[in-house]
This record gives C-alpha cells, sequence and structure tokens, in this order.
C-alpha cells in the first residue's frame, strides 16, 4: 500500500503537469474562430 507521503507528491506532479498545460494553452496560436482545415490550406 502506498504511504501518504507517496500520494502527496502524485498530487504534486498532477497540479504541476495541469499548471504547465494551461500555461502552454494560453500561448498557443489564435486561430480567430476559424476551422483549422481552412488555416492549413
Amino acid at each position: 500500500m502506498a504511504g501518504a507521503q507517496d500520494i502527496n507528491s502524485v498530487f504534486i506532479m498532477l497540479g504541476i503537469v495541469a499548471v504547465i498545460g494551461a500555461l502552454a494553452e494560453t500561448q498557443m496560436i489564435e486561430t480567430g474562430g476559424r476551422k483549422l482545415e481552412e488555416i492549413s490550406s
């Protein structure tokens, strides 16, 4: 059985990944509401 310290470290890592994902999302290219198919052509 995993100890409380192991569970806490897992939640901390998941939180860090979520923050990194949120930051990456804000830096993504804005499509201006157009479909990706229109932009790629």
